[in-house]
């Protein structure tokens, strides 16, 4: 029986520290982007890496399947941003628009020509790392699996057999690629690029068709999807 899967993201966190990284930073368009954000996000338990933070170069080449994108002459985010709650996909989203900052954002990191951790034209540019969401439910009576973005398959496979021993869910062999890049279809709520909350009926149609396709992400930043 296949499994319908419900991929939630929750959006991403930024933080409070943010105001004592941009100090160590000497792009001006970066120091404004991030006390953009302190100033948008309420909250004190972000996570973000700039290039001074000693766990900067193992959070970038965590999920980076293309080893050429790890080497020392790849152009790198002034800073990785962990995401945790959507109401903070807006704030980056709309920092990054106001300074002209690029984002890319990652979940499994299975993306060969490097468009989620690189950028091939030097701007300066922000890295939203999804791979700290990967809660999973599964509520077997309904057939539905409630998955974070930063899940990978293998993981809702292993969890979609703990369940039930009559449920799957057919999707690739490989099983660290995210959940959120192998089914970016069906129903689905995004933050579009002014920062709006869209969900399948307010969208519109253009938009609901190009996001089933495979882009290059420059449509918005998912929040989940249904499939």
């Amino acid at each position: 029986m296949e499994l319908n899967v419900i991929t939630k993201i929750l959006p991403c966190l930024l933080g409070a520290l943010m105001v004592l990284f941009s100090s160590a930073i000497s792009d001006p368009l970066a120091v404004s982007f991030l006390q953009c954000l302190s100033q948008e996000t309420n909250t004190t338990t972000s996570d973000v890496f700039t290039q001074t933070n000693t766990e900067y170069s193992s959070v970038l080449q965590s999920t980076i399947i293309n080893l050429r994108f790890s080497t020392s002459v790849t152009p790198k985010p002034f800073a990785i941003i962990t995401p945790l709650t959507y109401s903070h996909v807006q704030s980056t989203i709309l920092c990054s628009k106001r300074f002209k900052i690029q984002i890319r954002i990652r979940s499994g990191g299975h993306d060969y020509v490097g468009f989620s951790y690189t950028s091939y034209d030097q701007s300066s540019f922000v890295v939203l790392d999804l791979q700290e969401l990967r809660s999973i439910t599964i509520e077997s009576v309904q057939n539905t699996a409630w998955v974070e973005t930063g899940a990978t398959i293998g993981e809702l496979y292993y969890w979609v057999s703990q369940s039930s021993p009559n449920l799957g869910f057919p999707a690739s062999i490989c099983t660290t690629i995210g959940v959120g890049g192998q089914i970016s279809g069906g129903r689905v709520w995004i933050v579009d690029a002014n920062g709006r909350v869209l969900d399948r009926d307010s969208m519109g149609e253009d938009l609901f068709w190009a996001i089933r396709g495979g882009g290059g992400g420059s449509f918005g930043c998912c929040l989940f999807f249904q499939r």
